[in-house]
């Protein structure tokens, strides 16, 4: 009887009968909601909500409580529909009944009896969906219809859940990619100009963009920056996880877990701290920090069978991203879901500082990673498993501008086969770059930036005063271009008008990292 329910709640999926034989029959009792619960998070009122299940009866009760302006809902034991990509508004914070995550092994599944669950009622299966707004290819509103997750606002978190996706491939106009995480904030549907280098593109950081280059109107949220985001002991797409690996291409997934996007108006986005993330299966990265990121965190997290990177940082040509740390992570079988076509462990494409500390990548065997590529098996170059980490640099917009700084200390490598042996840098290298790269790469021990804490909303620093000098014409390690041609003048943020210089219209802002 338990077979026949699941099925009929699956009914359009095609799930492989290893899944169903993990299901826990002592879970049968586990209630099951439907989408009211949506409209409760995304509107203003904060009041204990009464549940009745899908199955008729007496339900459970999502408590609220409002401290120091924080509405805080508890959910309790249950698995509950979401259909859509819920905003979460401004200081709001959301909590599962119980932790899900063993600390002391993050693959243990945990009891369905104490667990809250968010299971998503459809999902990408036609790699020809629009998914991105290329070309125009897409409705406002569209895309929180397909990226089933939470959008979170600033000053959020959400805490204590589990959560399953239902996508089985990733859309070819997801390959550059845009999103679809679990925890989405903010900002463009479409990923900003990638395919090149994004030198030309410093000068044009307002506006959404599809990978191309060219301009839409499409927004998650208000399209802007967030700040003090904080996901923390979550499990994501482990309810469904095949049994055999071989089924893991296959299975049922979210394309990442947690994606930060490029914003409309080119400002920052801070203090997104993702804490005890574990993910088991996702169609493309696991967790994406791109664009204006700042004083962000990436800590204690278990990513494992991605179909691209498992740990990214994509500043492209965004103004600043700077002073985010990716701390004592695990990363577990990059690339598995696209049959290793791309990922790595550890993948950098633009920024002005990151920090990689105390991460440990398992990888496939040496008799596996296709050490002739690129090839067909792996066509774009050294990018898959040929690493734990890759610092790109001249497509997806990449600019590291002067000064940069891409910092790895006390990184690990092993074999997943042997997670014991680490990989020896006769079979693979630990770190690679593009040649002629402007990125810099420090590898020389150093104490790692301090994370940031939660808090109140700083004053903006004072504008740099700008400092004599001769302008220049803006390069790949720019951090801020203006025009000197457009009139009325534009300004830099040392207060001083762009003039010109040798022979171009994209010049270099004197000690300045944003044109306004």
């Amino acid at each position: 009887m338990r077979l026949f329910l699941f099925c009929c709640f699956c009914l359009n999926f095609v799930i492989p009968v290893s899944v169903l034989l993990l299901l826990d029959y002592a879970a049968a009792s586990i209630l099951d909601y439907d989408t009211t619960w949506q409209a409760v998070i995304s509107g203003t009122s904060c009041v204990d909500t009464e549940l009745t299940p899908k199955a008729g009866g007496v339900g459970g009760t999502i408590r609220c409580s409002s401290i120091g302006g924080v509405r805080t809902f508890v959910f309790p034991v249950g698995k509950f529909d979401i259909d859509e990509q819920v905003v979460v508004p401004a200081s709001t914070s959301i909590e599962g009944n119980a932790n899900p995550n063993d600390a002391s092994d993050k693959t243990k599944k945990p009891d369905p009896a104490a667990q809250t669950y968010f299971i998503a009622t459809k999902g990408i299966s036609d790699e020809k969906t629009a998914y991105c707004g290329t070309d125009s290819n897409m409705q406002p509103g569209e895309a929180q219809k397909l990226r089933i997750g939470f959008l979170l606002n600033s000053n959020t978190r959400i805490k204590n859940i589990n959560f399953q996706g239902k996508d089985t491939t990733r859309p070819l106009d997801n390959g550059n990619l845009c999103g679809g995480g679990v925890f989405e904030t903010p900002g463009c549907v479409s990923p900003g100009f990638g395919d090149g280098v994004g030198t030309n593109w410093v000068t044009k950081r307002r506006g959404c963009r599809d990978h191309t280059g060219k301009p839409n109107n499409l927004i998650t949220g208000d399209g802007k920056g967030v700040e003090n985001v904080i996901i923390d002991s979550v499990r994501l797409n482990d309810l469904l996880l095949p049994a055999d690996p071989s089924q893991y291409k296959g299975g049922l997934a979210s394309q990442l877990a947690v994606y930060v996007p490029m914003t409309q108006d080119g400002s920052s986005t801070k203090n997104v701290q993702s804490t005890n993330v574990v993910s088991m299966l996702t169609r493309a990265d696991g967790i994406n920090y791109h664009g204006n990121v700042q004083d962000s965190l990436v800590e204690n997290c278990h990513v494992e069978n991605t179909g691209d990177d498992i740990f990214a940082f994509w500043g492209a040509y965004a103004a600043n991203p700077s002073s985010t740390v990716f701390r004592n992570n695990v990363g577990k079988n990059p690339g598995v879901t696209r049959d290793y076509m791309y990922g790595v462990c550890v993948a950098v494409y633009g920024a002005m500082d990151v920090t990689f500390t105390g991460n440990k990548c398992y990888d496939r065997a040496q008799k596996d990673w296709n050490p002739e590529q690129p090839n067909g098996a792996c066509q774009n170059g050294k990018y898959c498993n040929s690493c734990l980490a890759y610092v790109h640099d001249g497509w997806f917009g990449a600019v590291y501008p002067r000064g940069n700084a891409i910092n790895f200390q006390g990184n690990s490598f092993f074999y997943m086969g042997d997670p014991t042996q680490e990989i020896p840098a006769t079979d693979r290298p630990m770190i690679r770059s593009d040649p002629k790269s402007a990125a810099h790469i420090v590898t020389a021990p150093s104490a790692p930036t301090p994370a940031p804490t939660p808090g109140p909303t700083l004053a903006p620093s004072p504008a740099p005063t700008s400092a004599p000098g001769i302008w220049s014409p803006c390069s790949s390690t720019s951090t801020a271009c203006c025009n000197p041609d457009i009139s009325p003048k534009q300004i830099c943020p040392s207060g001083a008008e762009c003039q010109a210089c040798a022979g171009g219209n994209a010049c270099e802002c004197l000690q300045a990292d944003v044109v306004v």
